[in-house]
């Protein structure tokens, strides 16, 4: 039997001008049942790797689990981390990850927990 991923997101910035954006993609089917891990792991201050036994990426959870540190993520691109993403305390989104991709984090001052939930889809 296949698994289902739900996936809601809501974005409101009240400011001069008022934007609000919408995500609702519900029943995405899982032919792959697997995933929930790594878990909360410990990201230091040098880029990490963030290792998953998921072997076909699909959805990712991650959040910065840190009361006060900074956690930076991204690809690895010839063995460094190419930046494009950057979670504030407490921050977490989801995100859809390509087959073959190694996403590698790093904290800013100091090493902090990050929960990171790879399933495949």
């Amino acid at each position: 039997m296949a698994g289902v991923i739900s996936l809601n997101a809501f974005l409101r910035v009240n400011n001069s001008i008022d934007n609000t954006f919408y995500f609702n993609k519900t029943n995405i089917v899982q032919t792959v049942l697997g995933g929930g891990g790594p878990g909360t792991i410990e990201i230091g201050t040098a880029e990490e790797d963030i290792v998953t036994e998921v072997s076909s990426e699909g959805w990712c959870w991650i959040q910065n689990a840190d009361a006060t540190n900074t956690v930076l993520y991204g690809p690895k691109s010839a063995g460094a981390m190419v930046t494009f993403g950057l979670l504030k305390p407490g921050e977490g989104h989801p995100f859809r990850l390509s087959p073959g991709v190694v996403i590698r984090a790093k904290s800013n001052v100091a090493a902090c927990k990050v929960q990171i939930a790879i399933f495949e889809d």
